[in-house]
């Protein structure tokens, strides 16, 4: 079940109305825009312990899958928390840094707690995760709108180690430069908790995830984990305000395979 969490807080478009009833992935598909110079980066807040993220996390990849395959810029991220690791199962993908990125979008949308599956999307709007109207008129707003930095990305593996360099047109004052590595076919049996019994599927498992401050050109080292499968990984690297949490920009490829 979806439960909600306090927070401890630290410091004219228009569109085609849609009726989804029953869509299958071809009917989203015919429903995405072509971009105007946007991206989407949609980031799903979600965990093995929660019992209504298993339909939110199903959702993202197949949006993940449509868009990859139409190789428009909407960038899947799944970010599993670690606040539902005391109720009986504990997510291996999950990390504490990701449960802070979930309460800093809190105060930024003023929310009075956080909640499991949440998403994200360009920073500027969040909604439950599970609802697939929501996500693709999100996705079509967000390819719409014109990004305001224009990010490009190069990266070589070399064995467990990712030699970034990105490049910044224009710089932007008071953002950072966010690298996130995301791991695509996982499978985990839940023994545990609320989804006790059950295989869940994961795409886009946030693997890695590195913050640098914006420069005209920035160069970072990744450190891959040992069990992550390069083969089905991507880079996804975004602008991002540090101030409001905006999305400014960003681009994603996936990794060199030696």
């Amino acid at each position: 079940m979806m439960r909600y969490f306090l927070i401890i807080s630290s410091s004219i478009l228009l569109v085609t109305s849609v009726i989804y009833l029953s869509m299958t992935h071809n009917e989203v598909e015919a429903q995405a825009v072509k971009p105007g110079g946007g991206v989407a980066v949609l980031e799903l807040f979600t965990s093995e312990g929660c019992s209504s993220c298993p339909a939110a996390d199903k959702l993202l990849g197949e949006m993940a899958e449509i868009y990859r395959g139409k190789e428009m810029p909407v960038y899947p991220l799944a970010f599993h928390v670690d606040y539902w690791n005391y109720l009986g199962w504990h997510d291996d993908y999950s990390s504490p840094a990701f449960t802070q990125r979930q309460r800093e979008y809190g105060d930024a949308f003023r929310l009075s707690s956080i909640y499991t599956p949440q998403l994200v999307v360009n920073g500027k709007e969040e909604f439950v995760g599970s609802s697939r109207s929501k996500i693709v008129d999100a996705i079509t707003r967000a390819l719409s709108e014109g990004s305001t930095v224009k990010l490009t990305l190069e990266a070589i593996r070399k064995d467990r180690d990712i030699d970034i360099l990105a490049r910044l047109d224009p710089l932007p004052t008071g953002a950072v430069v966010v690298f996130a590595v995301a791991e695509r076919e996982l499978k985990r049996e839940i023994r545990r908790g609320e989804n006790a019994g059950l295989t869940l599927s994961h795409q886009n498992v946030v693997r890695v995830f590195e913050t640098s401050t914006a420069a005209s050109v920035v160069r970072r080292t990744l450190k891959l984990p040992q069990d992550l499968k390069p083969a089905n990984s991507s880079i996804v690297a975004f602008v991002q305000d540090k101030g409001t949490l905006r999305i400014l920009g960003a681009t994603a490829r996936d990794l060199i395979i030696p």
